[in-house]
């Protein structure tokens, strides 16, 4: 999921660099895992929070659109 980062992270290993949390091997296939950075509660409860409104303006434009929809189809 992506998540909105206001400063870019300058710790972040160039492509190719071995930093991992955690790598898998499953036949040929080689899986790795980065973990996101160290937040701070505060920090988390903001992209929580973000997280939240954006579900919200979805459903609401979901429900939106359906809305108009049916009335467009009562209106023929």
């Amino acid at each position: 999921m992506p998540v909105h980062v206001s400063k870019p992270n300058m710790d972040t290993p160039k492509r190719g660099d071995p930093m991992y949390d955690k790598t898998y091997k499953f036949g040929q296939t080689t899986v790795h895992v980065v973990a996101p950075p160290p937040m701070t509660d505060e920090e988390l409860e903001q992209i929580e929070k973000e997280i939240h409104e954006a579900a919200w303006a979805i459903l609401e434009r979901i429900e939106r659109e359906k809305r108009e929809k049916e009335v467009k189809q009562c209106q023929k």
